[in-house]
């Protein structure tokens, strides 16, 4: 029988309160959520920098704590022909979501950039930079470390926006809880999701739906019910 990944065993872990006790979960949480929220806040321009170290210690460290010699980085899921089929799941369903919010907002647009060589460099930034960063974090380190870490890491993750963080918006914190839930599905399917599909899904097409959320609402502004939907990496 072949080995599972640890991703698999972890999340299901998550999800039996008895062995909490032996993975310091209270800890990780408060520690996370006050270190990630705290960097958004004081320091916007080195924040994604910062959270990469962050993540990499985080993952270090729980692997140590456990005595494990396995990473919470699948580095074989990470080759090229296993990435491929990702991508353009993710830069289609990204555009599929962001276009149904689009049409919520009734389809009335204004830009945000005119200037189309800003608009490559915007997409750069989220697609390579903003996007990985934050999909390491919300989509799998958290998800593995946390208790119910499919469904508190992404309470985490839209808690720690200025909107949320700052500005206390409930409607931001609606929208970006569920876009956290779509972003984290989509790393899930590849090991959780019918075996006939699992290449189809995994932490790229997360990176590439999250990448093309952040860009298309970079771009435009979109109103829904009252609510300006920004870029989710800001």
């Amino acid at each position: 029988m072949a080995e599972r990944p640890l991703y698999v065993e972890l999340v299901e872990e998550s999800f039996k309160p008895r062995r909490w006790t032996n993975r310091a979960n209270a800890v990780v949480f408060l520690l996370s959520y006050v270190f990630v929220g705290a960097l958004r806040t004081f320091d916007p321009r080195g924040f994604y920098f910062y959270v990469l170290i962050f993540v990499l210690a985080l993952a270090l460290t729980f692997e140590k704590v456990r005595g494990t010699k396995r990473s919470l980085l699948e580095l074989k899921d990470l080759r090229l022909r296993e990435i491929a089929p990702q991508i353009p799941t993710g830069v289609g369903l990204g555009l599929l979501v962001a276009g149904s919010i689009v049409a919520l907002g009734g389809g009335s647009l204004t830009l945000r950039i005119s200037d189309w060589v800003a608009v490559l460099a915007v997409m750069a930034n989220y697609y390579f930079v903003v996007a990985p960063i934050e999909s390491l974090l919300q989509s799998w380190v958290w998800v593995q470390t946390l208790p119910f870490g499919l469904l508190v890491g992404q309470v985490m993750f839209a808690a720690i926006h200025p909107e949320v963080l700052i500005g206390g918006s409930i409607g931001f914190f609606v929208y970006a809880l569920l876009a956290g839930v779509f972003l984290a599905t989509l790393t899930a399917a590849r090991y959780f999701g019918p075996r006939r599909f699992r290449k189809y899904f995994g932490l790229t097409s997360t990176i590439a739906a999250h990448g093309t959320l952040d860009t298309v609402f970079a771009v435009v502004v979109v109103t829904v019910s009252g609510l300006v939907v920004g870029p989710l990496g800001r």
